[in-house]
């Protein structure tokens, strides 16, 4: 057991060590979809890092219209300046927005909080029978879902 306060400074210290992520065989391929559909489209995310940078490392840089991280923001998602700051650079309003995530929290409630349409993305199949907002397990499947909205 630790004190709250413990926790909140190893949890501090734990976000400042850097680490690499590694792109889903499947995201190049959606994002190119979307994008030749003439959507636009971000990254937000609560990474402590330029949001640029990332999308770059990733290999996204040429698709994303806009990233936003939460270390640009001082706000980290479910918060809404981060989903406000997405919909700024995305030049639209919140009904007009889909927000797609992998977390319930940080993804489908914040989205939900900003008035986002959000889509559950659960590639691990943890939540199979959620139901409070469309859920995929790929991206792939995105392009679809979409079109029927």
């Amino acid at each position: 057991e630790v004190a709250p306060e413990r926790a909140w400074e190893i949890w501090q210290r734990v976000r400042q060590v850097r680490y690499g992520l590694t792109r889903f065989d499947d995201v190049l391929p959606a994002l190119e979809l979307l994008k030749s559909r003439g959507l636009t489209l971000g990254m937000i995310s609560n990474i402590n890092r330029d949001g640029n940078e990332l999308a770059f490392d990733l290999g996204l840089a040429p698709l994303l219209d806009f990233t936003v991280p939460s270390i640009e923001v001082g706000a980290e998602k479910p918060h809404p300046p981060i989903f406000q700051t997405a919909l700024r650079k995305a030049g639209v309003e919140p009904r007009q927005a889909v927000h797609v995530g992998d977390q319930l929290t940080s993804d489908v409630e914040g989205a939900t909080a900003a008035g986002i349409h959000p889509v559950l993305l659960d590639r691990d199949g943890n939540h199979p029978d959620y139901r409070d907002c469309p859920r995929i397990e790929t991206l792939p499947e995105l392009p679809a879902l979409l079109e029927t909205w």
